[in-house]
């Protein structure tokens, strides 16, 4: 009979408590609330700055929807107030799809904009445990969540107003109500499943196709089975009536049911960055562009130019790398060894997740971008992370198994010398993660210096309202735009406007009672104007 006071049973006991946490139901809540901690870690605050224009464009959208409207009034003189993915005339509108802005607006609402890209990153980070430790076991799910929230794509993009902290949540949350329904849970799940990814397809209409081809063969098939087509009708419904905003928000926004706001302001502005291989023949924009958006175009032109069908195969080849980088990028790159030692284990639903993530590649094709912008993917880092999971999990198991005990070990079986080989393993990584961390933190505060010296500026003028006109630099970064407004432009303090010389005036003209200021990018100076620049 083995002595509990004896240091191997004491160990083999604190194994097996260990265990028995991470397989509690607090243990995913509690990965769950360090994820959406390590976000706002990143951030450096629960209310930043939107750094890039596709956040600025959702942030804006969210604001709009807080105030109950679906649209804002189009600004006096829109020309002056053009804003990267934001139409500014008929209405005053952000271009993508309403999914994600409409879960921004509680933390609008709550005065803390940065709340619910935290709380969506949380929910992603608890699911995902969930989904490791019920298709492997607790130590293997504890390997997938730390890889995932230590990648470097979710270090560098959670913390950010992006539409992927929605879509990696619904991807997620779809797939354990997935699960659930196969194991005769109840229709509920079946509902939940057809809910999430018609919420995706109302965030990200091209991410959630694949997802829902290879979630719908599932389904279908086991309907089939059970005769249960009346099941799969009622699940329909509530998805049916997400999707139903789709066209309502087309209605509001554009004035046609079948036209998007993102095809409109395509149309409008870029017209060369649509669907298609090569440049059509018709990427003349029909407003008259500032600089920096002429800059951006003629940068993507570029790419767009280049993209033909003929280069498919090697971009593909470049889009699978930058995914991988996303992924094992700086001195991870190790781990892609136990990624390939993990599909060796052949695990069901690691592989389903790589399929899905394969439609997810092929959904894309005719989206011309540059290879590394590979947040499109962005999806895929929780399979990654689960089968690599898997990997390290079968190398540890085959090194600390007794010479007695069978040499190879099933995922889902646990013995004390493996948990505690990989509680170890945890533990030496802890430090280089936790450097990574704060290095990432670092970055964003960097980041966001640019953007918040400006706002300060902004927010330090005396007067109750204000012209701030914005004249950039010759070296400005065209993927760092200052102008963003608020949608109620009348309550606003500031009006962020480009400069545009001696044309001020006719703006001035149009808002007497506000006072006008010059920010020079150039100096990073703020002046009170006396006359028209």
């Amino acid at each position: 009979m083995t002595d509990p006071a004896a240091p191997g049973a004491r160990l083999r006991f604190g194994m097996e408590g260990a265990t028995r946490f991470l397989s509690s139901r607090a243990a995913p809540i509690l990965f769950g609330c360090l994820t959406a901690l390590e976000v706002a870690f990143l951030w450096g605050t629960i209310s930043p700055v939107a750094t890039i224009h596709d956040e600025a464009a959702y942030l804006f959208q969210a604001k709009v929807f807080a105030t109950g409207r679906w649209t804002a009034p189009a600004p006096p003189l829109p020309e002056f107030f053009e804003q990267f993915h934001v139409l500014v005339t008929p209405v005053f509108a952000g271009k993508y799809p309403p999914g994600h802005s409409l879960l921004l607006v509680p933390g609008i609402w709550l005065g803390a904009s940065g709340l619910m890209p935290c709380v969506l990153a949380g929910i992603a980070g608890g699911l995902l445990y969930l989904l490791a430790r019920r298709f492997a076991n607790p130590w293997a799910a504890l390997l997938t969540w730390l890889i995932w929230t230590t990648s470097p794509g979710n270090l560098r993009y959670l913390p950010s107003y992006l539409s992927q902290s929605t879509t990696v949540a619904l991807w997620l949350l779809g797939w354990w109500a997935l699960a659930q329904w196969l194991q005769g849970k109840g229709a509920r799940w079946l509902m939940l499943l057809c809910s999430a990814a018609a919420w995706g397809a109302l965030t990200r209409p091209f991410t959630f196709v694949g997802y829902a081809a290879a979630s719908g063969f599932v389904v279908v098939r086991e309907i089939a089975k059970r005769r249960a087509w009346g099941e799969l009708a009622r699940a329909l419904v509530p998805a049916a009536a997400i999707l139903g905003i789709l066209p309502l928000w087309n209605a509001r926004t554009t004035g046609d049911v079948r036209l998007t706001p993102y095809v409109l302001y395509l149309k409008t502005y870029f017209p060369a960055q649509g669907l298609g291989f090569g440049l059509p023949a018709d990427r003349q924009p029909k407003r008259a562009l500032p600089r920096d958006m002429i800059l951006y175009d003629w940068e993507f032109l570029a790419v767009h130019e280049a993209y033909t069908l003929a280069s498919v195969p090697k971009q593909l080849l470049l889009r699978v790398l930058g995914i991988l980088g996303n992924s094992w990028d700086d001195w991870r790159w190790p781990l892609s060894f136990f990624f390939f030692l993990g599909l060796r284990e052949r695990p069901r639903e690691g592989l389903f997740a790589l399929a899905t993530g394969a439609l997810l590649l092929i959904s894309h094709i005719p989206f011309a971008h540059p290879w590394g912008w590979s947040l499109y993917y962005f999806e895929l880092q929780g399979p990654f992370a689960f089968v690599t999971a898997l990997g390290l999990w079968a190398a540890i198991s085959s090194v600390a198994v007794r010479p007695r005990q069978e040499r190879r070990i099933t995922a889902g079986a646990v013995t004390s010398q493996a948990a505690l080989g990989t509680a170890l393993l945890v533990l030496i990584a802890a430090g280089p993660l936790c450097l990574d961390v704060e290095r990432y933190h670092r970055k964003h505060s960097a980041t966001m210096a640019y953007h918040a010296h400006f706002r300060d500026l902004v927010a330090s003028i005396p007067e109750a309202r204000a012209i701030v006109f914005v004249r950039y630099g010759a070296s400005h970064d065209i993927n760092q735009s200052l102008i963003a407004n608020e949608p109620d432009l009348e309550r606003a303090k500031a009006w962020i406007v480009y400069d545009r010389g001696p044309d001020n005036m006719r703006l001035l003209r149009a808002a007497p009672d506000r006072a006008p200021y010059l920010y020079d990018e150039s100096t990073a100076r703020l002046t009170r104007l006396q006359t028209a620049t």
